[in-house]
């Protein structure tokens, strides 16, 4: 089978409705800015518009959303991946980043 490079993984499971909220991924976004745990900024970029990308980059995993800080615009439940919740959320432009979590552009990661 050939994979497709905008398929879903072969472990993601869409679903519209959460049985039991628990542990999840979160993709949470400000503008277009999404929240992730990020290394640091030492791989040289490709991108001429991207001075340096991080060594590594993780969706937050928590086990619900009061770590946000604020309240979320709104929330959309995903589904699962590999068995794990994923969620995502829309936060106010003023949003800071929690503890430990910065703001990156897309391009950036």
């Amino acid at each position: 089978m050939v994979e497709l490079p905008f398929s879903s993984p072969l472990d993601y499971e869409h679903l519209v409705a959460c049985d039991a909220p628990g542990e999840a991924h979160w993709f949470v976004f400000r503008g277009d800015e999404l929240l992730v745990e990020m290394g640091p900024m030492e791989r040289p970029s490709d991108d001429l518009r991207v001075k340096a990308r991080p060594a590594w980059a993780k969706l937050p995993l928590q086990k619900n959303h009061n770590w946000l800080g604020t309240v979320a615009a709104r929330t959309l439940y995903l589904g699962r991946l590999a068995g794990t919740q994923c969620w995502a959320a829309e936060l106010p432009e003023k949003a800071e980043a929690p503890a430990g979590m910065a703001w990156a552009g897309l391009r950036a990661l």
